[in-house]
């Protein structure tokens, strides 16, 4: 009897222990880290050719915005990871911005699933590769509808490629807490508005911002109008992100009806309601049309000749940075160089002549058309490091990478009793390069 009593009693441990592994087991899983690893070249292409087809559904003023992500996407620091059902996701950084891409990816089929702008907001201590570890905990709880494999805390902002907003999502140790999506929250009202001798139908729409709690009902943040119609209010997104600032905004370019209670951005009450909301409609204007980008654009190749005629001074002119929706505002940057025709292998007489650079320096760089209706955008700083340190040997193309700061300062008129957002001047930082060749 007792020999049998001691036999279910170990019977009894070893199914306890069993399970304790089993359970430890599955615990260790769930909250295994991911691992990363850097795509693989074809892949990096496979990006790149899914984002050059994206301009064939933007419109036109959009197209240049898409080629300056492709050109300003760090490509060598992009990531990848693993999730279920043969997926991959893939976070590429965007030089001098808060944001990066994110893209989901077919192992199988090797295409592009989407892409969007996102842009991560850690609660926590910074996880490793956060950005991407927060889009696997969108995948994993919103596509596939099953609890997270990582502890993330943070908000994810998802904008479209054309850096228009669609979601965010808030987690709370990989569980989702809300998420934010903009809806319209009137119906239409149609009012006229006369030019010269034609009358117009302007149509704008009253839209809100709701946070949608897991537990609980809506919350609607704030409103904001939407209008169309007139020559001089364009169609224009409910939200946006500035892609160089990483700073959301409000895409309203007229103001609302006369007379509607409607505030681009919550604030504002009594009488001066009207002024209120076309003051916050302009703070937010300004944001969007002060955004700007890295660009590339050749200005002029300045050859001048030297006693020597095979040394010359090479000095360029470039747009570094221009207006992602005004193209007026630009930054010009001035390099100075010096070019010299030498034999290809110079222990060789007989071999062919080439020019190469000698020397590469930054001279200076000059902000164009920051003055605004709406505020004004002022250069603080600028730098440049040269992709080689003087004297040259064998090098057939140099670049300069620049640091430039430049400082937004809307224009907020002082009204009582009106909450105005981003009422306060800030910087951003840029880093653009380019690289020529050494003939002149």
């Amino acid at each position: 009897m007792k020999i049998r009593n001691y036999i279910k009693l170990a019977l009894v441990a070893n199914i306890v222990l069993l399970s304790s592994i089993v359970h430890l087991g599955c615990r260790k899983a769930a909250e295994e880290t991911p691992v990363f690893y850097s795509p693989d070249v074809p892949i990096i292409s496979v990006m790149k050719s899914w984002m050059t087809d994206q301009k064939k559904y933007v419109s036109m003023n959009v197209q240049p915005r898409i080629d300056s992500l492709l050109s300003i996407a760090d490509w060598q620091k992009a990531i990848q990871t693993n999730v279920a059902n043969g997926k991959s996701i893939l976070y590429i950084p965007i030089q001098s911005s808060e944001l990066g891409i994110e893209f989901f990816y077919d192992n199988a089929k090797k295409r592009i699933d989407s892409g969007n702008l996102v842009k991560i907001e850690t609660k926590k201590l910074a996880l490793a590769n956060s950005e991407i570890v927060a889009a696997k905990t969108y995948y994993e709880t919103v596509i596939l509808g099953k609890a997270s494999s990582n502890p993330f805390s943070g908000i994810i902002h998802t904008y479209s490629i054309s850096a228009n907003f669609l979601y965010d999502y808030t987690f709370e140790g990989g569980k989702i807490i809300s998420h934010g999506i903009v809806a319209p929250k009137l119906g239409h009202q149609t009012i006229k508005k006369a030019n010269g001798l034609q009358v117009y139908s302007q149509t704008c729409e009253e839209w809100g911002y709701y946070i949608i709690w897991e537990i609980g009902p809506p919350t609607l943040l704030y409103t904001f109008w939407v209008c169309s119609g007139m020559p001089d209010c364009p169609p224009v997104s409910a939200l946006a992100i500035s892609i160089g600032a990483g700073k959301q905004y409000v895409g309203v370019n007229c103001a609302p009806p006369p007379g509607s209670g409607g505030s681009p951005s919550g604030g504002g009450a009594g009488n001066n309601q009207t002024a209120c909301d076309a003051a916050n409609a302009a703070v937010q204007q300004f944001v969007a049309n002060s955004e700007m980008e890295a660009s590339s654009e050749l200005v002029s190749s300045n050859i001048i000749n030297t006693s020597n005629p095979y040394i010359k001074y090479k000095n360029i002119e470039w747009k570094c940075l221009r207006g992602a929706v005004l193209p007026s505002i630009y930054v010009l940057s001035q390099e100075e160089g010096i070019v010299k025709k030498v034999r290809t292998f110079p222990n060789d007489p007989n071999s062919d002549m080439r020019w190469e650079w000698e020397s590469l320096i930054h001279k200076k760089a000059t902000l164009v058309g920051g003055d605004l209706l709406s505020g004004k955008v002022s250069l603080v700083t600028e730098s440049g490091t040269p992709s080689f340190v003087a004297p040259g040997n064998n090098v057939l193309w140099a670049g300069m990478q620049l640091s430039i700061i430049l400082n937004f300062k809307p224009l907020v008129l002082p009204i009582p009793n009106c909450a105005i957002t981003l009422t306060w001047p800030y910087d951003n930082t840029y880093k653009p390069s380019f690289f020529w060749d050494a003939n002149p």
